[in-house]
C-alpha cells in the first residue's frame, strides 16, 4: 500500500499516473520484467516520487489490488441484489452478472491482466483475495437460500461453485476467448448451463 496517502490534487495525480504507468508494465511485459526506474519513467516522474508514495514495487501491485477488488465487489454487489430480487428471472440476474464482470474487465483491461494473470501470489495479497472471496460467497449464499425458484441442495457448495465458475469464465471471457467464437453466444450459453445446475 502507499507510503502515504495522497492529499493535494496534483500528489493524486501523480499517485494515479505511478498507478497508470504500473497497470501499463505489469500488463504489457509483466510484473517480473518492471521495475520501478521503467515505472518512473513511463510515468513521466523522478523515481524520488515513486519513492515517495510507494517503498517497494509490490507495494505498486498492492495498490492496483486494492483498486481491482473494490471494483470487482461493486460489480458483484450490484448483481446480488438484483438476483436476491425473485421478481427478477434467475437467466436475467446471471446474465447481468456475468456481463457485468465483463464489462468490468473490458473498462480496464491491463489492470485486470495485471493483478489477475501477471501478479506474483504473496501472502497479503492471498489473504486479501480469500476474505474478498468469502465475503461474496456468503452473499451468494444467501440469495440462493431466498429465492423459490433454485434447486434442493447445499446452498454453500453451491455458492461456491458458483463464485468460482463466474471468475473464472469472465476472465476466459476477456483475456483468452478464440477470436473465433463470439462473445454473446459464448455468454448465452454460460447462462444456460448456471440456469440448468442452479434452477429447480
Amino acid at each position: 500500500m502507499p507510503r502515504k496517502r495522497p492529499t493535494q490534487a496534483r500528489a493524486r495525480e501523480t499517485v494515479d499516473a505511478i498507478l497508470q504507468a504500473a497497470t501499463d508494465l505489469f500488463g504489457g511485459e509483466g510484473y517480473a520484467r518492471t521495475t520501478t526506474n521503467r515505472i518512473a519513467e513511463r510515468a513521466g516522474v523522478s523515481i524520488g516520487s515513486v519513492y515517495q508514495y510507494f517503498p517497494h514495487k509490490d507495494a505498486i501491485l498492492a495498490a492496483l489490488f486494492e483498486r481491482h477488488k473494490d471494483a470487482v465487489a461493486a460489480t458483484v454487489g450490484e448483481s446480488v441484489a438484483a438476483l436476491a430480487d425473485s421478481r427478477v428471472p434467475l437467466a436475467r440476474g446471471l446474465q447481468a452478472l456475468i456481463e457485468g464482470l465483463c464489462a468490468m474487465h473490458d473498462a480496464q483491461p491491463r489492470l485486470t491482466r495485471a493483478v489477475s494473470i501477471h501478479a506474483p501470489h504473496t501472502p497479503r495479497l492471498d489473504a486479501a483475495l480469500r476474505k474478498q472471496e468469502e465475503a461474496q460467497v456468503t452473499e451468494v449464499e444467501a440469495l440462493l437460500r431466498a429465492r423459490s425458484d433454485i434447486r434442493p441442495g447445499n446452498r454453500a457448495v453451491m455458492a461456491q461453485l458458483l463464485a468460482l465458475t463466474t471468475e473464472a469464465l469472465t476472465r476466459w471471457l476477456a483475456h483468452e476467448l478464440p477470436a473465433e467464437l463470439e462473445r454473446r453466444t459464448v455468454i448465452d450459453e454460460i447462462v444456460r448451463m448456471l440456469v440448468r445446475y442452479l434452477g429447480s
